[in-house]
């Protein structure tokens, strides 16, 4: 577990390099090419020329007039130079950039012509061949090559020259310098004109750092892991305030939902009350009242014939009793505007002891509807 542990944070350490080197690659494209000319040069840079008998320390002219060119600021022992370079050192700090450059003429020239195509990889081939046709190593000598401006004319080879130079012979000014904090960002060569070779013959890893360029990375980092914190805090901030306002809407929300079932509630039961009460007011509108209906029986029975019950149960009335001519009272009653339907509920039976007959009949009551619609005939004389 341990192990895996290590292997995810290697990987997510490369991810994070991989995407800063990325960023600052994108960021250093937009910058315009002269601008980074401009900033990819020494800022000030100062050189110590070696030669037999004495060495020179050189810094460029600041001048309007001598722009361009070097001046020499000393000339003599290897204290006094690197005296020199450390007043150097105290007026620029960051900004100075320390070159040792040694004389053509010390070095041992290689012109070797290469193809083309292997061009990217002329540092492995000549130092392949340095080892194979000198008795020279690696590790005793410092090499670079660079390409002269008349070897561009043969299409398919192009000749190179590898600058050799004998550790031993710098190696002690090096340690020197390093000793007392003027480590050198590079190991020049220069012709017998003055003009510098574009070479640089310390390898990487013995190269000072450039002490802007670290402090600019850092800058860019640290403003980079700033602002990187601050969208961080700036998001948290937005999603724990969002999440506030939802916890308070949702709360208000539930409250609300609260108050408007109960209102429902109330709503539902009002208007339960007012179908109910509606509909017991339509049922006594439609309804004929009790009273009603015994006057309308008792006037329109014949004298003959008397009840014994009457009933009146969801619009439907009931009647028993006696009567001399039972048969003739469906015809009766049917004339009637507030009765329908009207019928003997049960056979009648005849009292042979009164000479009466027993009856029941069963007949609806007629709505309001039915009643205006149908005219009650006039109500004719008892017999």
């Amino acid at each position: 577990m341990p192990h895996r542990a290590v292997t995810v944070a290697i990987g997510f350490w490369r991810s994070v390099r991989a995407a800063w080197e990325w960023w600052t690659s994108e960021l250093w494209s937009l910058v315009p090419s002269g601008w980074q000319a401009a900033l990819a040069a020494d800022p000030h840079p100062v050189s110590l020329l070696v030669s037999e008998n004495s060495f020179a320390v050189t810094i460029p002219s600041l001048g309007l007039r001598t722009s361009g060119r070097e001046l020499v600021v000393v000339e003599g022992g290897w204290d006094a130079a690197k005296a020199a370079v450390a007043r150097e050192r105290r007026k620029w700090g960051p900004l100075l950039t320390i070159r040792l450059d040694l004389p053509k003429n010390s070095c041992l020239v290689r012109r070797k012509r290469l193809p083309k195509a292997a061009l990217g990889h002329a540092s492995a081939l000549l130092a392949l061949d340095l080892e194979g046709s000198t008795p020279f190593s690696l590790r005793d000598v410092y090499t670079h090559y660079w390409v002269p401006g008349t070897a561009h004319n043969s299409s398919a080879e192009i000749e190179v020259e590898h600058i050799v130079v004998k550790r031993n012979l710098v190696a002690h000014l090096l340690r020197d310098l390093r000793s007392t904090g003027l480590s050198p960002h590079e190991l020049g060569v220069r012709t017998e004109d003055g003009t510098r070779l574009p070479v640089n013959l310390l390898p990487l890893s013995e190269q000072a750092p450039n002490r802007l360029k670290s402090n600019i990375d850092r800058v860019l980092i640290i403003a980079a892991f700033t602002t990187a914190l601050l969208l961080v805090a700036a998001s948290s901030a937005a999603i724990w305030r969002q999440e506030s306002l939802l916890s308070t809407l949702q709360a208000d929300t539930n409250a609300l939902r609260t108050k408007a079932l109960a209102v429902r509630k109330q709503l539902t039961e009002l208007d339960t009350a007012v179908r109910s009460v509606e509909r017991h007011r339509l049922r006594k509108i439609d309804s004929v009242l009790v009273i009603q209906v015994w006057e309308e029986v008792t006037q329109r029975l014949p004298d003959t014939t008397w009840l014994t019950d009457l009933r009146i149960d969801e619009g439907t009335v009931l009647l028993d009793g006696y009567s001399k001519a039972a048969s003739e009272l469906i015809g009766i009653l049917s004339r009637s505007s507030i009765f329908r339907s009207v019928e003997f509920a049960s056979p009648v039976t005849r009292d042979s002891q009164q000479s009466v007959e027993r009856f029941q009949i069963r007949m609806k009551l007629a709505h309001r509807d039915d009643k205006s619609t149908t005219a009650r005939p006039p109500m004719a004389d008892k017999p």
